[in-house]
């Protein structure tokens, strides 16, 4: 270790940032297409956007504000050419700059304990699993080490004020916010360490003057063209006109308090509450600063999750890992006090915060895009009871912190570190599940076949995160149609049309709906020609004007009718017969029926195919309206290649 240490500062910090970067770079490598839908999408699309117009626009339409720092970051190597060498370049890149946090860490570290501290305080910095964000497209990557960069010289500006170290703080904060909205809790941690010492403002009267003149003019710029006071949100807007419930904030707030001691492996909780009688100003105005952070993070988060999410966000609170990482190497370069009275309070309350965290319910799949600490638990969920389980492993923590306090530091390392492993191998995994329901491995298929843009009609037999892995992997795909009451969630732009008798596709006002070529469900058949497609949709090269041919509800994508009812619709419908073949598992009769009116009753015999024909009941006048033929039963069944001619 000497040996190792006898290395240049610099030396060693670009070793710790090149060995995480390679290995979450590694692990981001076998992610194959974004996975957290639709925000991934969005901030791509805003990144090419404004590397190609010069404006933050979704889609070509103005939106509100997500992020300028980030997109500018990520658009870059998203506007390539080729997407697939765009994308990789950007997760190396990501993995690069998520890993950079631990230079503001060993620096802020490096003024409170020794220098061989201040690095392992940089390495606990690289060591939580969420950095494995670092494979996706979130403003998270960013948002980690800004957070740092920001509460680092809030600290300075409150240990040491001057009107230089007061400038620095607010520029940071600004470039926090700038990353993400939710930076301005930074900015009230720093007006509550001042208010902590009240004798001490005039002192920070220049610091609290910038804070209301960016304040103005940001509410100005936002409200500049009127609308409720909740536009100063950004594309946060909704968040501020949502009514909250009392008792679900005041539940939800203590779930991330809880939140907090979990993911950041307690010890650094106990570190912080050890340090408080310390006088030391430096070490005071930590304590302060990072309790500030810590209060105002829960409250925001908390309040946002008990009405928008109903679980912990995680991905909100992770960046305080290494400003607590810091308190922990303080406290252990003091050689680690530990007053019986005091060590056993707070271990008490950081355990019974653990038993009160619902991790059996918190532990799913739903909940883990936003709580990768929880990643690990929802893969034995179910196998163990895990609101005993953990609780029960933080009370070791905590004795293990008590008697062997280095060796509660090696184990929060390696718990860390298989979690990073855990969650990575996870997303990978999910990832490769959107890949499969969406596009499959050939993702760019589009822009080799079209020649146009390229128009997407989504029906709700669809996976909705189809249509904006489309958009994100083929350019040319930039309008988007809802089939009648169809809905993709997100910020997408999607009017909605339906068809004609005759199959022409409109808007609500009767207009005909252009595309020169489109995707549609397998379901779906237009009028025009084949160009290629996906298990779940084609691309069609579109014969003027834009309509359908034929459309099948109620079959999935392995022609089962699990609700055992089928519609096969036949638009400009002319002279035909209905083919294809009925299987059930169960003895089954399936009613047949032609425009409504029954034709024919068809018994099925378990695991027997029956060949059906049936002739069109054509309307008149012939080409220009529908036929329909409906298909009923009392439970499941197949019906295989169904065709019309």
């Amino acid at each position: 270790m000497r040996r190792l240490l006898a290395y240049p500062t610099w030396a060693l910090l670009v070793a710790l940032v090149g060995v995480s970067a390679a290995l979450r770079d590694w692990a981001a490598g076998s992610i194959p297409t974004p996975w957290i839908n639709p925000d991934e999408l969005i901030y791509g699309d805003l990144g090419r956007s404004l590397w190609q117009t010069g404006h933050l626009t979704l889609f070509g339409l103005p939106t509100g504000f997500f992020s300028f720092v980030y997109p500018a970051f990520a658009g870059l190597p998203l506007s390539l050419g080729d997407r697939q060498t765009g994308y990789a370049l950007l997760q190396g890149l990501q993995a690069v700059l998520m890993s950079l946090a631990a230079v503001p860490v060993y620096l802020w570290a490096r003024r409170l304990a020794t220098r061989e501290w201040a690095l392992v305080a940089a390495a606990f910095a690289l060591v939580p699993p969420g950095l494995a964000y670092s494979g996706l497209i979130m403003t998270e990557v960013a948002f980690y080490p800004a957070f740092v960069l920001a509460a680092w010289p809030v600290w300075n500006a409150l240990a040491a004020p001057s009107p230089r170290s007061q400038a620095l703080a607010l520029a940071a904060i600004v470039l926090l916010c700038a990353v993400r909205l939710q930076g301005f809790v930074v900015a009230l941690a720093y007006l509550t360490a001042i208010a902590v010492e009240p004798r001490r403002l005039r002192v920070h009267l220049p610091v609290v003057g910038g804070f209301a003149a960016l304040a103005v003019l940001w509410a100005g710029w936002q409200l500049r063209n009127g609308g409720p006071l909740a536009k100063v949100l950004g594309a946060y807007e909704a968040a501020g006109e949502t009514h909250y419930r009392a008792g679900a904030v005041a539940r939800f707030v203590l779930y991330h308090v809880g939140d907090v001691v979990l993911i950041c492996g307690i010890v650094p909780v106990l570190a912080l509450v050890l340090l408080a009688p310390v006088r030391e100003r430096g070490v005071r105005t930590y304590v302060i600063v990072t309790l500030s952070l810590t209060a105002w993070l829960v409250l925001q988060v908390g309040v946002f999750a008990s009405r928008h999410i109903g679980y912990t966000a995680e991905r909100n609170l992770f960046a305080l890992v290494p400003v607590l990482g810091i308190g922990l190497v303080v406290w252990l370069a003091r050689a680690a006090p530990r007053p019986r009275a005091l060590f056993a309070t707070a271990g008490a309350a950081c355990v019974l915060l653990l038993v009160t965290f619902p991790f059996e319910s918190f532990s799913s799949l739903a909940a883990a895009p936003s709580n990768f600490t929880l990643v690990p638990l929802y893969e034995v969920n179910g196998s163990m009871n895990l609101d005993l389980v953990v609780p029960l492993g933080g009370a070791a923590v905590v004795l293990l912190a008590f008697f062997r306090p280095t060796a509660a530091l090696a184990a929060l390392v390696v718990l860390g570190g298989v979690a990073s492993v855990a969650t990575s191998r996870f997303i990978v995994q999910q990832a490769r599940g959107v890949e499969r329901l969406t596009l499959g491995q050939d993702k760019q298929f589009i822009q080799q076949q079209a020649r146009a843009s390229v128009a997407f009609l989504y029906s709700d037999d669809l996976n909705w995160e189809t249509v904006w892995e489309t958009s994100f992997w083929n350019p040319r795909v930039r309008t988007f149609y809802d089939l009648l009451d169809a809905k993709v969630p997100g910020p997408i732009p999607q009017p909605s049309i339906g068809p004609y008798e005759d199959g022409r596709l409109v808007f609500r006002d009767g207009s005909q709906a252009p595309a020169e070529y489109a995707l549609a469900s397998k379901t779906i058949e237009l009028f025009g020609v084949r160009l290629g497609g996906t298990p779940y949709y084609t691309l069609w090269r579109v014969e003027q004007p834009f309509r359908i041919r034929r459309r099948v509800i109620g079959l999935d994508t392995s022609s089962t009718a699990p609700g055992g009812r089928v519609e096969f619709d036949v638009y400009a419908c002319s002279a035909g017969t209905l083919h294809g073949t009925l299987v059930s598992k169960q003895p089954r009769t399936v009613q047949i029926l032609r425009n409504g009116a029954a034709f024919e009753s068809v018994r099925l015999e378990p695991n027997v195919g029956q060949p059906i024909a049936v002739p069109a009941a054509v309307p008149e006048p012939a080409g220009q309206r529908v036929c329909r033929f409906s298909l009923r039963a009392e439970g499941p069944f197949s019906a295989q290649g169904l065709t019309y001619a």
